[in-house]
């Protein structure tokens, strides 16, 4: 239906009868966004049964992350589970990464609820795509630009905190990863909207449901990827008394020891943490050295565990 009349072949009758259909696709969509907005319709009660899950979830949510946030808020000296392993300029580092890292939390519990609902209530989507035709004219173009635009608004908060938290701590390489990353989304959703464009030029609108399998099967071999090269790269074998200890907690279940690696302290500045990453059958544990030597050995069998 986006072919120009220059492109149609035929009589003049062929393209009256393109714009009628034109006008009856117009008209069809016009009163399915109707029934969508309207607050008594099928649609208007389902966003409202939705809008209200979502709400909850969020709410509960920031309960929770509120209830860490007072939990760290009290919490100002060290634990005595772990006054054998950290010092008390230790863990006020420590407790600053959590306040920080929790903080986000909550910023990201707010901000994807608000972009959710916007795109239920307001149509942001809509928004963006009339936004495209600032910047392209034919549907192809205006197609393209619609991933740039929405990563771009909808990261641009977090874009500009970044910069003033690089004005205040010098932090450049933290905010030249983000963007980074950015430019990396970027690249690859430009890149997958223009081949869903050929493929659904080509097979029509049933391009989307046959790209779905081998879009899935990317994101698992992605998975694999992380488990099997990333991740060990940034990662070291266990120190041997840490391996005499958590080794025996490993092969209770099976777990190949081998695939237990520990992130070094010096190398990234994260707090205390252990993380667990699977899919058929390619699996790792990483084990952050701050966290073994905060706990100690023999509290860091019951994370392992």
């Amino acid at each position: 239906y986006f072919k120009t009349r220059k492109q149609m072949k035929g009589p003049s009758s062929k393209f009256h009868q393109l714009d009628n259909e034109n006008v009856n696709i117009i008209s069809r969509t016009k009163d399915c966004v109707r029934g969508i907005m309207d607050q008594n319709g099928v649609e208007g009660t389902a966003r409202g049964y939705l809008t209200v899950g979502i709400v909850g979830m969020t709410a509960w949510r920031g309960f929770l992350v509120l209830r860490q946030i007072a939990l760290v808020a009290v919490t100002t000296m060290v634990p005595p589970a772990l006054t054998k392993g950290m010092k008390q300029e230790e863990f006020e580092l420590y407790r600053r990464m959590a306040f920080f890292s929790l903080f986000g939390t909550a910023f990201g519990l707010v901000r994807g609820a608000m972009l959710t609902l916007s795109r239920i209530y307001k149509g942001y989507p809509a928004w963006v795509w009339g936004k495209t035709a600032e910047y392209a004219n034919s549907m192809e173009s205006r197609t393209l630009m619609y991933p740039i635009l929405e990563i771009l608004f909808t990261n641009a908060f977090a874009m500009i905190v970044q910069l003033v938290i690089f004005m205040a701590k010098l932090n450049l390489v933290d905010v030249l990863m983000m963007y980074l990353y950015i430019a990396f989304i970027l690249i690859v959703s430009t890149f997958l909207t223009y081949i869903m464009i050929i493929l659904t030029k080509l097979m029509g609108p049933a391009a989307i449901m046959y790209a779905a399998i081998p879009l899935n099967v990317l994101e698992m071999l992605n998975i694999i990827a992380i488990i099997e090269f990333v991740l060990p790269h940034f990662c070291q074998q266990l120190p041997p008394k840490a391996m005499e200890t958590l080794n025996p907690v490993a092969s209770r279940v099976n777990f190949p020891a081998s695939k237990i690696c520990m992130i070094p302290e010096a190398d990234l500045d994260i707090s205390p943490n252990a993380a667990y990453m699977g899919l058929m059958g390619f699996k790792i544990i990483v084990i952050t050295e701050s966290l073994l030597n905060s706990v100690g050995l023999a509290d860091s069998r019951s994370v392992l565990a």
